[in-house]
């Protein structure tokens, strides 16, 4: 019957992990940090709004009870760059945004999507930062070759579960996102 072709044991297989079980690094900020970024993604490509079942938890959870918010400065800046998208060809609308042109991206998207990521790094961090919010965008946005040249800063001036929460976001920048 159907159970035997299933379960045949030359064609598929069942795992029994074994051991203590151990977290994965960095375990709730690798989702936290790609559903803030997608965020940003529907409110630029969809009416402009934010969700309206964030959490006060979340940025996009604080900008909606706040009006000054630097994030409504940013979202507006990537809007307007995702409208240029649509109008140059280098974004497709449908059936959800794809981008088309990856210098594009490069030239028009990823700055703010590096300023909006920004503000969830900040909120993340641990201990005390001593580096300036330049530094950090430009080597969240360089080359893997480039960003050499911030390494004894950021070891200096972020404490080391700080600079991995900058290393998952430059990596999302630079190379997830686009």
């Amino acid at each position: 019957d159907e159970v035997d072709v299933l379960l045949h044991p030359l064609k598929s297989e069942l795992n029994f992990p074994i051991g203590f079980r151990e977290p994965i690094d960095l375990s709730g900020h690798r989702w936290d940090l790609p559903i803030h970024i997608i965020d940003a993604i529907f409110f630029a490509s969809t009416d402009g709004k934010l969700p309206d079942c964030c959490q006060q938890s979340t940025i996009s959870g604080d900008m909606n009870g706040d009006a000054d918010h630097p994030g409504h400065g940013i979202l507006a800046e990537l809007q307007k760059g995702v409208q240029q998208g649509y109008a140059r060809h280098s974004l497709q609308r449908t059936p959800h945004v794809v981008l088309l042109d990856l210098e594009f991206y490069h030239k028009v998207l990823r700055n703010p999507f590096a300023k909006w990521t920004m503000l969830w790094l900040k909120r993340h961090f641990v201990g005390t930062c001593q580096v300036s919010d330049d530094i950090m965008l430009q080597y969240m946005q360089a080359d893997l070759h480039t960003s050499h040249q911030w390494k004894d800063t950021l070891g200096k001036g972020l404490t080391p579960f700080s600079l991995k929460l900058l290393n998952l976001a430059g990596n999302w920048i630079r190379t997830i996102l686009p």
